[in-house]
């Protein structure tokens, strides 16, 4: 059977994801372990349950099998693939869970629903996609299971291959993929490589100095686990500047929009606001409206202490998950 859910990562697995994105790598899923437990994941507004968060196990675990990776086209998620043989104990699938090589509970799911009945003279195949959104990309990866024939694992290393390159094709080509047409991977190669090339001799014909660029970013309405969270009218974050730049302006986005009264931002240097208008995002909308600067505030020093601050929350919706890049220059 297929099934395409939204598991709660644990934080036990959330510590895990941060730790391996420290090295560099992603963390693996060996297993799936299955269970009888029904019991909510994420509360009506969909973000998950403190129970969740806080399992390091199922509350009823039967079983736990290996997993082998399916093609994906996305790198914000895997498929996997799990078999399940025909035996006992028998139990009604309330809980699945999706443990790493080292043992850990990465994420859960469950429900009443659940996934039906496992009849002991009946062998299952279940098919998992585990997708994220508020993770990097290729976080999450999935280890080849042992013991399995080499028909199976050259087949499983096939429909791998063939999802990076249909991929490849349709993202990199900007083509529709046909699994008949050989010619389409070379056509997608060729296709990137002359956009890069077009790319990087536009950037030297206009002569721009990559390395005077000193973009700054500010983040707030961000929870621990980039859930989002209300805003509030306070400091967000403060810079000291290493170099001396001319600030050019900013950019910025919500992702809740405020409803009822505007999103004011204000950004301060040594306490003082760099704008004679400050930004905002108007009320019911997610884009940022730039402020207009103080030509007598642009250029600052090195050493200046930059603050960014939210000076007026939304209404009924104060908004959330706030990102804004003050752009400059060195000089």
């Amino acid at each position: 059977m297929s099934a395409q859910w939204k598991p709660a990562f644990t934080s036990a697995g959330l510590a895990a994801l941060q730790a391996a994105h420290g090295q560099g790598v992603a963390v693996k899923i060996s297993h799936v372990a299955l269970g009888s437990g029904v019991y909510e994941v994420r509360d009506p507004d969909g973000l998950p349950t403190v129970g969740a968060r806080a399992q390091t196990a199922l509350l009823d675990e039967h079983v736990r099998v290996p997993v082998g990776p399916l093609s994906s086209s996305s790198p914000y998620q895997v498929a996997v693939q799990a078999e399940l043989a025909g035996g006992e104990p028998a139990f009604w699938i309330g809980e699945v869970g999706f443990i790493t090589d080292t043992g850990v509970l990465l994420a859960v799911w469950s429900s009443e629903n659940g996934l039906g009945f496992r009849n002991p003279d009946v062998p299952w195949l279940f098919k998992f996609v585990l997708a994220w959104s508020d993770l990097p990309a290729q976080s999450i990866t999935v280890v080849m299971p042992e013991g399995n024939g080499a028909v199976t694992a050259l087949s499983q290393d096939l429909g791998y291959v063939l999802g990076k390159v249909q991929h490849t094709v349709e993202v990199g080509g900007g083509v529709e993929w046909s699994d008949t047409d050989n010619t389409q991977l070379t056509v997608a190669i060729s296709t990137m490589v002359d956009t890069r090339l077009d790319v990087a001799v536009a950037v030297l014909d206009a002569g721009i100095a990559l390395a005077s660029t000193y973009d700054i970013p500010f983040m707030a309405g961000w929870g621990p686990d980039f859930q989002g969270e209300d805003l509030a009218a306070q400091g967000y974050g403060a810079v000291a500047l290493a170099r001396n730049i001319t600030v050019l302006g900013e950019v910025g986005v919500a992702g809740v929009a405020p409803v009822g009264a505007d999103l004011i931002l204000d950004i301060e240097v040594n306490g003082a606001s760099i704008y004679t208008t400050k930004p905002k995002i108007a009320a019911g909308a997610t884009a940022l409206t730039a402020g207009v600067l103080d030509p007598a505030k642009v250029n600052l020093s090195a050493g200046d202490l930059v603050v960014f601050k939210v000076v007026q929350t939304g209404g009924a919706t104060k908004g959330r998950k706030l990102a804004v890049t003050l752009k400059g220059k060195v000089r």
